[in-house]
């Protein structure tokens, strides 16, 4: 989490946005001018954008009570909930509407999909979770989007806060017990995490160094013998990667972090704990979910951390024993 986010939280209003009095009035304007300043960055209408707590969460509101059609190597809370009451399901006796997930950046291996077309007669839901403020949203078509997905804490916010856009604010529903957010998520709204939500909309992301990191850590990789694993065009923030044969991903990961302070991943955070062999089934690939790692960075990140990253992922290879 940047800095400038971090000081922002704690300059935050105290009041309830939702109160009538002085105080809860300056927490409300503080809080629609970020839900203004995400909807200008998004290219949506801000009077359908609410603030959920995660990108997990909006994907769930935004896809219950559909039937859902996404790639295998979808982020996992758009594998479609649990049906719900078929009251809610259909209508006049007409079948489920169909929701189509597009990934606009996926979270594994960071390949971007760009095709926005809704099924006939159905739904289009983009999870942008992974794309938001990391590719140009001006160059996209969201004309056929029903509803999109963007989170905080990818784009150096608070962890815990994130946005959804709802064409006509239309759901099924997930919760009860108040007005807030046009009902869809009630409950108090977490103004200090909202507030460092509008923070980071703001920072200065013209240095980045994220294509030069992107191209390196993929020529490194690839001349210690992984295997990079991704699919057409990338955002540049994430490489997925299989390690030589006989390597363990665990061990590798372990040795990288408590020796030399790097911390890479097996997959994603969400998948972590999961033998995960998406990636490889999308790309047709042989699953080798043991010997997957998954290396990400942000806009901050240098070349010299880049190097000094691989210097070390070098060694760990040199010093680990392959399992035979």
């Amino acid at each position: 989490m940047a800095g400038a986010v971090k000081r922002a939280m704690r300059r935050a209003p105290e009041g309830n946005p939702t109160s009538l009095h002085e105080t809860g009035r300056a927490a409300r304007m503080a809080m629609e001018k970020v839900r203004v300043a995400l909807a200008e960055a998004m290219g949506l209408p801000a009077n359908e954008i609410i603030f959920t707590g995660g990108g997990t969460e909006s994907n769930n509101i935004a896809l219950q009570g559909y039937r859902v059609l996404r790639e295998e190597w979808s982020h996992s809370s758009t594998k479609g909930p649990q049906r719900m009451d078929d009251a809610i399901e259909k209508k006049n006796g007409d079948e489920e509407t169909v929701v189509r997930v597009v990934d606009l950046v996926n979270h594994e291996t960071g390949s971007i999909s760009r095709e926005f077309k809704r099924p006939p007669n159905g739904r289009l839901h983009v999870d942008a979770s992974q794309a938001f403020l990391k590719i140009d949203f001006r160059s996209l078509d969201l004309s056929e989007v029903d509803s999109m997905t963007v989170t905080a804490h990818k784009i150096n916010g608070p962890i815990g806060i994130a946005a959804l856009y709802l064409r006509g604010l239309k759901c099924h529903k997930l919760y009860s017990g108040g007005s807030q957010e046009k009902g869809i998520r009630p409950g108090t709204e977490n103004l200090p995490a909202i507030i460092g939500f509008g923070a980071a909309l703001k920072l200065d992301r013209s240095h980045s160094q994220h294509r030069e990191i992107e191209a390196f850590v993929g020529k490194e990789l690839e001349a210690l013998g992984c295997e990079l694993n991704r699919r057409g065009e990338t955002s540049g923030f994430i490489v997925h990667a299989t390690l030589p044969a006989g390597y363990d991903n665990t061990e590798v990961v372990s040795l990288l972090s408590t020796k030399y302070r790097v911390e890479i991943g097996t997959g994603s955070a969400c998948n972590s704990g999961v033998l995960n062999t998406t990636v490889y089934d999308t790309l047709g690939k042989l699953p080798e979910p043991r010997r997957s790692i998954r290396l990400s960075w942000d806009c901050y990140n240098t070349m010299e951390e880049a190097e000094r990253v691989m210097g070390a992922f070098s060694k760990v290879l040199a010093e680990k024993k392959p399992h035979r």
